[in-house]
């Protein structure tokens, strides 16, 4: 992956698996291209430590390491309407 080449290195070398690679990418969407690389750098080295978190742990903790980097990168869900 061009914009995470270092999370990619990691997934060519079976450090770590295609939930956490998902889960990574899709976190980072919104990160600004100035920031993700050092963001890329910053991350790789611990992803094969976070392997045994839970979809939600993996989320929350990629969340705020993005939040660190750029604050305004940080998914946000959208407001949930009550039309039921």
């Amino acid at each position: 992956h061009t914009r995470l080449p270092r999370v990619a290195e990691r997934f060519a070398r079976g450090d770590i698996d295609y939930r956490m690679v998902q889960t990574v990418l899709t976190r980072t969407e919104n990160v600004e291209a100035d920031v993700i690389g050092a963001l890329d750098e910053a991350l790789a080295p611990k992803l094969s430590r976070w392997m045994r978190l839970s979809k939600k742990k993996l989320r929350d903790r990629v969340d705020l390491w993005v939040a660190d980097f750029d604050p305004a990168g940080v998914r946000v869900p959208p407001i949930a309407k009550d039309n039921r």
